[in-house]
Formats: C-alpha cells, sequence, structure tokens
C-alpha cells in the first residue's frame, strides 16, 4: 500500500473516531454521566491518540519507531477485549450492561464495541509495514488491570460511582470479570504476534520479488 493512501486511509479512520466520540458524548452522557470510566470509552480514546500520532508520523516522513509498534499493540489487544467481553456479556444478560428502559441506536453500539477493533484489524492486515515486529510486555496487561480494578474499587467507595453496577455486589465477581478482561487482552495480543509475523513473512516476500524484478 501506497504512502500517500495509508495517510488517507488514517485520517479516514481518525475522523471516524472522533465522530463516534462525539456521538457517544451526545447520546450517553445524560445516561452514563461517567462512562468515561468504562473500558469501551478509554479504548477509543487510546485510539484516537495512536492514529493522531501516526499521521504526525505519516506528514513528516518519519519511520514508526518500536514504541509506536507497542502502542499499537496494546491499542489491538484492548479493541478486542473490547469487542468480546461486550458480545459476550450482551449475549449472557443484556441488564447487565444497560438498565431497562435505555435504549442506545445499535449503530453506535457495533461502532463502539466491534468497529474499531475492526479498523484495528484493517491497519495491521494493510497497512502497517513492520519487518521487524516489536510486541509490548504481557506484564503491561497486568498491571493495568490491577490499576484500573483499584480505581474502579476506589471510585465506588470514595465518591459511589458505580462504572460497573452489577460487579460491585460482590468483589470476587468485580476481581473476576477484570482478570477474565486481563485473559482476554493477552489472547489479542497473541493475536497481534500472529498477524505481524504473516505481514512480516508477506513483507519479505514482496521485497525479494521486487528485488529479483530489479535485478
Amino acid at each position: 500500500m501506497s504512502k500517500k493512501y495509508t495517510t488517507y486511509f488514517h485520517i479516514i479512520i481518525l475522523i471516524f473516531l472522533i465522530s463516534i466520540c462525539i456521538w457517544d458524548r451526545i447520546i450517553n452522557i445524560p445516561k452514563f454521566p461517567f462512562n468515561f470510566f468504562y473500558v469501551t470509552q478509554i479504548d477509543l480514546y487510546i485510539n484516537i491518540i495512536y492514529y493522531i500520532l501516526i499521521i504526525i508520523v505519516d506528514f513528516n516522513n518519519l519511520n514508526p519507531k518500536l514504541h509506536y509498534q507497542k502502542f499499537f499493540n496494546f491499542n489491538f489487544s484492548l479493541s478486542f477485549l473490547v469487542t468480546i467481553m461486550f458480545w459476550g456479556m450482551l449475549i449472557i444478560d443484556k441488564r447487565t450492561l444497560y438498565k431497562r428502559g435505555i435504549h442506545i441506536p445499535f449503530s453506535l453500539i457495533f461502532c463502539l464495541h466491534g468497529g474499531v477493533f475492526i479498523i484495528n484489524i484493517c491497519e495491521q492486515l494493510f497497512f502497517c509495514q513492520r519487518r521487524n515486529p516489536k510486541y509490548c510486555s504481557i506484564k503491561l496487561y497486568f498491571i493495568i488491570t490491577l490499576i484500573y480494578t483499584f480505581t474502579i474499587k476506589l471510585l465506588y467507595d470514595l465518591f459511589e460511582i458505580k462504572t460497573y453496577p452489577f460487579a460491585f455486589k460482590s468483589i470476587k465477581l468485580m476481581i473476576g470479570i477484570n482478570f477474565i478482561g486481563f485473559i482476554t487482552c493477552v489472547i489479542g495480543h497473541y493475536i497481534y504476534k500472529f498477524l505481524s509475523k504473516q505481514k512480516k513473512s508477506l513483507n519479505e516476500k514482496e521485497e525479494e520479488l521486487v528485488s529479483t524484478e530489479i535485478s
């Protein structure tokens, strides 16, 4: 994929993510005034930051450094977590996510809990040019899981903010769900590693073909 089209793709994605963020703010803030503590929204913000950074890299003709690769690895894994956990809990019991009487457009639900992951899949398969993939440490997911668990518990104890109301019925339930989230992130991490290796092999084959044609 040429550099020009890659940049166009990143700009379109950034506009999409910001639009989804604004749409979510308009519709959800009256219903969930503290929903910026949800993993879904955190994932959305992190992806916006990533694509802003990568567009800066594109426009300045810079080579993405290793920390950008690790950052995208984390993005990818987190968006995988959001997709799997949300639709899993929705299938098990919709009331664990939305109280009775609350209606949110399905298109917004899909964009938030699946659309971001689809974007990251496309980025990984078609637009990333990684010759020597680098990955963030699994310890990072574990540390962030602990920090997040502590934060939402502290918000509840100090300000009675229930980020996930169903989880506060039992501290064990909250810890259990966050632990499942950690495992899901790790699975996403390994999916990313697998796709990265496939992309690296494809890039190497393309380079071999080009060098053969030139010679």
